[in-house]
């Protein structure tokens, strides 16, 4: 259970305890187990011995009051906008860095491509990371701002295409990507099935 300011907001049923097997975690994500691995000492190391899984049940929304709610929208609400936007198409991006050349390359060409497949209306969800893992981060709300202001200058529209889903992480939480060895990101599943994107079957 979650229980803050003696409100439940979420509970957790059929509870699944692992071991948290860490060497082989760390290899099977690295390639390596040798030490010095920034993200490894920071949160994997020095975690617990047991990974606890199962279903989630929202009772009460979170709400963070930073400003940033409106964007914070649960997988049924994203499906809702999806609608809303008449999207036939949604393609997602998860970045932790502002949006750079690269990225908005990737994005139009995606969109581009969906649209030569026969799609009308493809949507971008932008899934922003926000905390401190390093020295140099930023608060979420001016990665936020920086976002808001750099999809501006892309070559679609904000208001037909654009979405917004921030994800505040801390350190020891880690980020929900990891590595495929050291060139290639996984985007996490969450990314598109937590986010509304994927309907169950």
């Amino acid at each position: 259970m979650c229980i803050y300011n003696t409100e439940l907001y979420i509970c957790t049923c059929s509870i699944e305890i692992y071991k948290h097997n860490k060497e082989e975690r760390i290899a099977r994500t690295w390639g390596t187990i040798a030490p010095g691995l920034p993200y490894v000492e920071e949160a994997i190391t020095h975690a617990g011995n047991w990974l606890i899984g199962g279903d989630l049940e929202v009772i009460n929304p979170i709400k963070y009051d930073d400003g940033l709610d409106r964007f914070r929208l649960s997988p049924v609400q994203l499906r809702h906008e999806f609608e809303r936007r008449n999207a036939d198409a949604v393609f997602a991006f998860q970045l932790r860095n502002p949006v750079h050349n690269g990225h908005a390359l990737l994005m139009t060409d995606t969109r581009r491509r969906l649209l030569e497949m026969g799609y009308k209306n493809p949507v971008l969800l932008l899934h922003p990371l926000g905390g401190y893992t390093k020295a140099d981060d930023v608060p979420l709300s001016w990665r936020m701002k920086q976002h808001e202001k750099v999809s501006r200058l892309l070559t679609f529209a904000i208001d037909q295409t654009f979405m917004f889903k921030p994800k505040l992480h801390k350190a020891e939480e880690g980020a929900s990507w990891a590595r495929a060895g050291f060139e290639y990101p996984i985007l996490d599943t969450c990314c598109v099935s937590g986010s509304g994107c994927v309907k169950d079957k």
